[in-house]
Order: structure tokens, then sequence, then C-alpha cells
């Protein structure tokens, strides 16, 4: 919490001290504190008291903040700035990719198949795996299918997307709970991918045919949003982001 606050108070940072001599909470030295003000050059210190910036300047005058329960931070040449803004977030569905399986640089058919299997071992019965990223042309092009997967993931329905969006691979649980066989017939704007041989789904869908399978995904909890929203907070401030604006 008190990284968030230093960051984002310090977007309104624009003077080099303040009238109090309280002793600060936090006294930052040896850096390179850049204000953000075009008429100020960068300082070595802040000081920071009650969750705001009272003070940017020099070391030797950031002295004056520190107090006897003051915590004293070197900076040892590393920049302060204020937070950066994220100007094109889907900020939620982050959050819940944060928590998903990672398969953005798998690089081989069993690689990806390995962390599926992997992550549905952490998960209890009927969790829906989801996320994903993956990207077919890093193992040649050869798109993946629900046989690479359903031996690991028995027990939990899978809707893996394409780092693009535009195609996701499901298991044979999920196009079962879905209701999509030989039979179904193409969504408008969308392609459920066949064998060659046998007509039979491979479990890839293109574009509108995902939503055959998303739409029988669960509607996530109250519980699940707000770890979300926090998951994707904590990952933000950790990079310094402290304002965003979300595309959904």
């Amino acid at each position: 919490m008190r990284n968030r606050i230093l960051v984002v108070a310090f977007l309104a940072a624009s003077t080099a001290c303040s009238n109090s001599q309280a002793p600060a909470d936090f006294v930052f030295t040896g850096g390179v504190v850049w204000t953000g003000a075009a008429s100020e050059q960068p300082f070595s210190a802040i000081a920071v008291r009650d969750g705001h910036i009272v003070f940017t300047g020099s070391d030797e005058d950031a002295q004056r903040f520190v107090g006897s329960e003051t915590n004293r931070i070197d900076l040892a040449g590393r920049m302060v700035t204020p937070g950066f803004m994220d100007n094109h977030t889907h900020f939620m569905s982050g959050g819940f990719q944060l928590a998903s399986v990672d398969l953005r640089d798998a690089a081989t058919p069993e690689e990806f198949a390995r962390r599926i299997g992997e992550f549905a071992r952490t998960l209890p019965e009927g969790r829906w795996i989801t996320g994903g990223d993956w990207d077919h042309e890093l193992w040649g092009g050869q798109l993946p299918r629900r046989e690479w997967i359903d031996s690991l993931t028995p027990n939990n329905p899978v809707l893996v997307s394409r780092l693009d969006g535009h195609m996701a691979l499901a298991n044979s649980a999920a196009l079962r709970m879905a209701g999509v066989t030989a039979a179904s017939q193409n969504p408008d704007g969308g392609t459920i991918v066949r064998d060659s041989r046998s007509r039979q789904p491979t479990g890839m869908l293109r574009d509108n045919a995902m939503d055959l399978v998303s739409n029988v995904i669960p509607n996530e909890t109250e519980a699940e949003l707000d770890e979300a929203f926090a998951r994707a907070q904590q990952h933000a401030l950790s990079l310094g982001v402290t304002l965003i604006n979300d595309m959904g």
C-alpha cells in the first residue's frame, strides 16, 4: 500500500519542499527523482508523510525530515517518476488471465499440452481452464487439437485462446457441454474446424464459433470478480502503472 500511495501522490508533486518540518514516514535518498515539472531538474531525494510527498530536493536538505521513526531508504541511483498511465487495457480480463494457464511462449505441442495438464492438476474438478494466449507459429504452424489435452484434462473443461483472440481450442469436455458435434453448423462469422477425414470437430474454433463454448462458461461470482480486479491492480502497480483506461 505504501508503494501505491507513494507513486500516486507523486503525480501531484510540484514543489521542492513543504512548509511542515515534522519528521516524515519515509525518506528516499541517493536516487534520480523526476517530478514531471518541466521547470524542475531531477532531484535526488523525496520525503513521504501520511501517504503524501512533502519534500523533493537534495539528500542534504532531506535530512531535516528524518526523525527517530523515519524509514530511510537508499535508492542506489534508481529513478523515481510519477505513476504511468496505460491508455488501452482490458483490465478485468487481464486480471483473470493472470490466474490462468500461460501458453504465450509454449514453443512445442508437447510444452503446450504439458502446461495445460499441470495447471489442471491445481484446480478442483469442474473448474474451467481459460486464458492461454498460445501461438501455434512458434512450433511451425500446426493448429492444436483436443486430442493433445483430453487425457490431461478429464475433469476440467478447457477453452484456451490464441494470442490474437481469433481462435481458441476447446477440449472434448467443453465441446460436450456446448453441444458441439459433427452435426453442428458453423455460426455466422465463425468456423468449427473439422478433421479432414472424420469431419469431427478438432476442438479448434475460429472467431464467432468460440461463442458456442464461451457462452456455456458460468458467469464469474462477485468474489471472483473482486479477486481478478485486485490481481490486475497489483500487477499494474508493480510496474508503476497508477492510472488505466479500460477498453471493456
